[in-house]
C-alpha cells in the first residue's frame, strides 16, 4: 500500500530510492554485554515489493 501511495503521489517516484527498510529492536536480547544483540535490520528488496504489488495488481497469488 505504501508503494502504490508513493508512486501515486511522488512524481518521479522510484521504489530503488524513496522505499526504506524495516529495523526491529528486540529488548529481551539487549543488553551491555553483549552489544549488537537484539537488533536486526531488513532493506526490503525492491524486486520484491514490485513483484507483489504486480500481483494483487491482478489479484493473484506470488509464486515464488
Amino acid at each position: 500500500a505504501l508503494h502504490r501511495l508513493q508512486a501515486w503521489r511522488r512524481p518521479g517516484y522510484s521504489c530503488e530510492t524513496y522505499f526504506g527498510s524495516a529495523w526491529y529492536l528486540f529488548l529481551r536480547g539487549m543488553g551491555p554485554e553483549r552489544p549488537g544483540s537484539g537488533v536486526f535490520h531488513w532493506q526490503v528488496p525492491a524486486e520484491l515489493v514490485l513483484r507483489v504489488d504486480a500481483c494483487l495488481a491482478r489479484q493473484e497469488r506470488l509464486v515464488a
